[in-house]
């Protein structure tokens, strides 16, 4: 006879625990909204401002859309765009890593060429509570142009976290 000890209903047991649990997740982010406002610059150092609303459809997947402007010199010159988003994120964390891709359509000033927008973007947020936190975004542009050069873009923003886990106090 052998010394070891028969493990199989242990295993047996931590493995009917698990399935358990992988069928019943909890989503701690599931349904909750963030709002974000930021300031950003590009490698030739354009300004620009953004807005943006992301609904969280689980703590790995975000959806939403925003607008954002850019100014080229003079305020009269630079682009406006409306811009859709798919993030995945993880959000179990103080410092939330996500990696976006974003389309959309931007407006150029003056002249009023319109032209197509993709961005790959990598941002961490600090949330140091659950429903307020500060975001660094770097992306890369491209316009959906002949001959347009890849952009290169940074952003810091202030965001804040409604419904879900952060409820809805005001």
């Amino acid at each position: 006879m052998s010394a070891c000890p028969d493990v199989r209903r242990w295993m047996l047991a931590a493995m009917a625990l698990m399935a358990i649990c992988v069928a019943r997740p909890a989503h701690a982010s599931s349904g909750e909204q963030e709002m974000w406002f930021g300031a950003g610059a590009d490698e030739q150092i354009r300004t620009s401002v953004h807005g943006r609303y992301l609904f969280d459809l689980s703590d790995f997947w975000s959806v939403g859309g925003g607008l954002e402007h850019r100014v080229d010199g003079p305020l009269s010159a630079g682009r406006s765009a409306v811009l859709a988003e798919l993030r995945m994120v993880i959000d179990a964390l103080t410092y939330v890593p996500a990696l976006s891709l974003v389309g959309g359509a931007g407006m150029g000033w003056p002249g009023a060429k319109v032209n197509g927008i993709v961005r790959l973007e990598g941002s961490v947020a600090w949330r140091p509570a659950r429903k307020w936190g500060l975001m660094l975004r770097l992306g890369a542009e491209r316009s959906l142009v002949a001959g347009a050069a890849t952009t290169v873009m940074v952003s810091l923003a202030w965001g804040r976290y409604m419904g879900g886990a952060a409820d809805l106090d005001i």
